[in-house]
Order: structure tokens, then C-alpha cells, then sequence
């Protein structure tokens, strides 16, 4: 965690995994490295990336620093959430390994900077929202955005 420690030295929290309240941290991988629609294996357990984590106050109430959440939010160290494929069992060692990437072109910086944006590309909205590896809720709200882009010029 030595970004998000960089990030805010006020924090008189031991960051940690599981600081952030995440389920599962994995060594050496980011945000910068995945995709929506990402395949892994862990363990015997099958993951897929369906959608970035929004940072919400529980962040900033868990660290001790007001805007903690609105920090990372716009460092892109969102975090993601895996949807399980095949369930099965996890070792702490277990190695996570990339089996498939069927959506190259939709790292999740992408996504987070379309996100982000006051008035994204419509076509990178439009396109985000097609995978279909991508969150229910996300991939709507990405249409409703769209489609308020298109009505109000993008």
C-alpha cells in the first residue's frame, strides 16, 4: 500500500490489506495492469472482473482523514470487484493467474477516466457499456450517460 500511504501521510492507520475493506488482496497487480472481463484462477476458485470499486466516506471514516475517499478516487486506486465464476477453495499462497483477457481495451484506468469525466468521448461510453462482462448497473448507468451525452452534445 506505499501509493495510497504517499497519498495521505495524515492517516494514522496501518494500511494494510483489508484496510480498504476488501475481501481479497493479491500482491503485485493493479489497477493499471486488469480489465472488465479479466479471467482468473486462484486457487480452484475461477474470478472475473465485472466492475470497479467507487470509493465511498467509509474510506475516509476508517482512515481518519476527511477526504480520503475523494483522494483515491482521483489517483484511480478504486480497487475492483471480482464476480465468481466456479467457486472452490483459496490458499493465502494461492497464485492469481490471467487465463483469458476477452476485452484488452478495457482496462480499467479507461473505465475510471470515463467515469470521472465531466463529458467523456461518447463513443469510449458507449463502447464500455457494450461489454458484456461489465456490472449490470454499471453498463446501465453507462447508457443513461451516453444517451445524455447524445442529447446534450458530447
Amino acid at each position: 500500500y506505499p501509493r495510497l500511504a504517499a497519498l495521505l501521510p495524515a492517516s494514522n492507520v496501518t494500511l494494510a490489506p483489508g484496510v480498504l475493506g476488501e475481501n481479497l488482496s493479491v500482491e503485485g497487480i493493479d489497477e493499471a495492469m486488469v480489465c472488465i472481463g479479466d479471467i482468473f484462477t486462484l486457487g480452484s476458485v475461477r474470478l472475473q472482473i465485472s466492475q470497479p470499486r467507487r470509493p465511498c466516506w467509509k474510506i475516509s471514516h476508517r482512515l481518519g482523514v476527511a477526504p480520503a475517499s475523494r483522494i483515491v478516487a482521483e489517483a484511480g486506486l478504486c480497487g475492483w470487484y471480482f464476480r465468481v465464476l466456479t467457486p472452490g477453495q483459496i490458499a493465502p499462497d494461492a497464485a492469481l493467474t490471467l487465463d483469458d483477457r476477452p476485452h484488452p481495451d478495457a482496462g480499467l484506468p479507461r473505465l475510471w477516466a470515463v467515469e470521472q469525466a465531466h463529458r467523456p468521448p461518447l463513443d469510449d461510453v458507449r463502447a464500455l457499456a457494450a461489454i458484456p462482462a461489465l456490472a449490470h448497473d454499471w453498463a446501465q448507468r453507462l447508457r443513461q450517460r451516453a444517451d445524455w451525452l447524445e442529447r446534450h452534445g458530447a
